[in-house]
């Protein structure tokens, strides 16, 4: 057994090709052909859904698709059998996400300001804030309609757009362009140098199915890659999960707007329909992950004792070209073993691939089912536009503050609860994979019964909160601490390691409470009458919204309510700690 440990090799990717042998150069290197070194542009590949993507033979005219380069972005490793819609949505949502998801917020704040400026229809008031009186208490709905339409169109139609307009975009090896396809002597020269392409890439982004690992030439381009750069530059995008993202983005995005409709046609009554909704979409949510941790579980052992002999290939004669460019590498990567031989060069390529590519397909599946920012746009799109459709009870009356506490509340489920919730399954559905049958269907549906419970409970953290937050300046520092300390538990639960940030959130919120305590800010009226019982919520309910209003504006000389009855009269009590004296009013 040859040697892979990490002292024996070394990875050629670090290395300039100056450094390298002379043999190992011109294999390596297209100093004796440079035009083969080609790439085309992203845009060019994902225009018009990916058509180029949909078979593999290919002609002068997608050759010409690529250009010379003195570099490649990203090397892309997939298999023709996958649906080129699949591969197209899958390499969208990875090169395009950050691009759309920045371009309909932009839309989305342009449709809050217009819905405060009372430009756009706005709803009734809702049954679940019955309890906030009054007409002021209603919302848009043109964020939560035009967000996810605008989200697709950019994401999908963006290299179109970047094809049209010529603008550049990642360079990206695809053999189908990038090999010519009709010229016998080029494609030998550019199948020869398959290595050389993937010595010269920078990542190297691998379409992930069922049958990727079973193909003989995506086995040899992800082992060879990882031989050449490590397993840091290796990115796995699954394809099932762009898919099951695309449909999650689909449902978060259509949730709020049935909620909405729903709302309206049942107005004064509580609406249950939205809740079962939720209910069956995460049952079949809590499925797909189950079934995708069994097969990860799976993938990572079958890496363990993977051999390129045992793989597939559509054309046996290219066997041997793989098998030519396999010896070539591990000549050159393993220290001392320049003289083997070709049987012995697959079998310690066959070792590499049991030793580096469990771990660097485990890395690069992640901690968690998505990436942080996968997360947050699904979050965003089941609360985030509900809190911009806020802002059009500005043009109702509405104050500031009120609509601030109600967006401090949201914006917690889009970067705290939710994600800690998506996490939270993923992880205790994934446990017992062993279980098989009607106990496996128990697990399933107790790991979504206890997320329910979860979810109950931070709802009745955040209203009890954010019910208090409108009219204390210190229960409005707790939202603010409570939204600060759950976006930094989400983000550590995706990424699996402390962040600084958290550090930071608790000095904030130590700095805040400290201000509070030490310097008097919390307000005596907060706190509940023990002779009866009653909190200056209760109190307040017998004003007007105005006499409300009155009453707040001058609570900095107040500093006490009495309440003697639910049915009697309000006495107040001044503030006497400024020097100024009052009779009881």
């Amino acid at each position: 057994m040859f040697p892979s440990t990490s002292e024996h090799r070394r990875y050629l990717g670090s290395c300039s090709e100056a450094q390298l042998d002379k043999d190992i150069r011109g294999a390596l290197s297209f100093e004796e052909c440079p035009d083969v070194l080609r790439a085309s542009q992203l845009g060019d590949i994902l225009s018009r859904f990916g058509k180029v993507l949909g078979f593999s033979q290919g002609s002068e005219d997608t050759y010409n698709m690529s250009r010379a380069v003195p570099s490649i972005d990203a090397f892309l490793s997939h298999n023709w059998v996958v649906t080129r819609s699949s591969k197209a949505i899958a390499l969208s949502m990875h090169f395009f996400w950050d691009y759309a998801s920045c371009i309909t917020l932009a839309v989305m704040i342009f449709m809050g300001v217009l819905s405060a400026f009372g430009f756009l229809p706005i709803l009734s008031s809702r049954p679940e804030y019955s309890g906030f009186k009054g007409p002021q208490w209603r919302f848009g709905i043109m964020c939560e309609v035009v967000a996810p339409p605008v989200f697709f169109l950019v994401m999908f139609l963006a290299g179109d757009f970047a094809s049209i307009c010529k603008l550049a975009t990642p360079s990206v090896f695809l053999d189908k362009t990038c090999i010519h396809q009709t010229d016998p002597e080029v494609q030998r020269r550019g199948i020869e140098r398959l290595g050389a392409f993937l010595y010269k890439s920078d990542k190297l982004i691998a379409l992930y199915t069922d049958t990727y690992l079973e193909k003989v030439w995506t086995t040899f381009e992800v082992g060879s890659f990882v031989a050449l750069h490590g397993p840091s530059q290796l990115v796995v995008v699954p394809i099932s999960h762009a898919i099951l993202m695309l449909v999650a983005i689909s449902i978060a995005g259509v949730n709020p707007v049935i909620a909405s409709i729903s709302y309206e046609i049942v107005r004064g009554k509580r609406n249950r329909f939205i809740h079962w909704v939720n209910i069956v979409a995460g049952g079949f949510y809590a499925i797909w992950l189950r079934r995708w941790a069994k097969r990860k579980d799976a993938v990572i052992n079958r890496l363990k004792s993977v051999r390129v002999q045992d793989c597939v290939c559509a054309v046996e004669a290219d066997r041997n070209v793989v098998y030519n460019n396999i010896a070539m590498l591990m000549r050159a990567s393993i220290v001392g073993r320049r003289s083997m031989s070709q049987e012995e060069a697959v079998e310690a390529f066959n070792a590499r691939l049991s030793a580096d590519l469990s771990g660097a397909f485990e890395t690069a599946f992640g901690l968690t089912n998505f990436q942080y920012r996968h997360y947050v746009v699904a979050a965003f799109f089941m609360s985030g536009g509900k809190a911009i459709d806020f802002w059009a009870s500005l043009s109702l009356g509405n104050s500031v503050r009120n609509v601030a506490v109600e967006d401090l509340y949201l914006f917690t489920w889009v970067f705290g609860f939710w994600i800690i919730l998506f996490v939270f399954l993923e992880k205790i559905v994934a446990c017992f994979l062993n279980l098989a049958g009607w106990k496996q269907a128990l697990w399933v549906l107790f790991s979504n019964a206890s997320t329910g419970i979860l979810t109950y409970a931070f709802e009745v953290l955040g209203q009890a909160i954010r019910s208090r937050a409108e009219t204390s300046d210190f229960w409005l520092a707790a939202e603010v601490a409570l939204l600060l300390t759950m976006s930094c538990l989400a983000a550590w639960a995706v990424v699996g390691e402390p962040r600084p940030s958290m550090a930071t959130t608790s000095a904030v919120c130590s700095i805040v409470f400290h201000i509070y305590f030490e310097k008097g800010r919390l307000p005596q009226s907060e706190r509940v009458d023990d002779d009866n019982n009653i909190d200056r919520h209760t109190a307040l309910d017998f004003l007007e919204p105005q006499n409300q209003s009155a009453l707040w504006r001058n609570g900095n000389m107040l500093r006490k309510l009495h309440v003697p009855g639910r049915h009697g009269s309000l006495r107040l009590c001044p503030d006497y700690s400024h020097g100024h004296r009052g009779d009881e009013r």
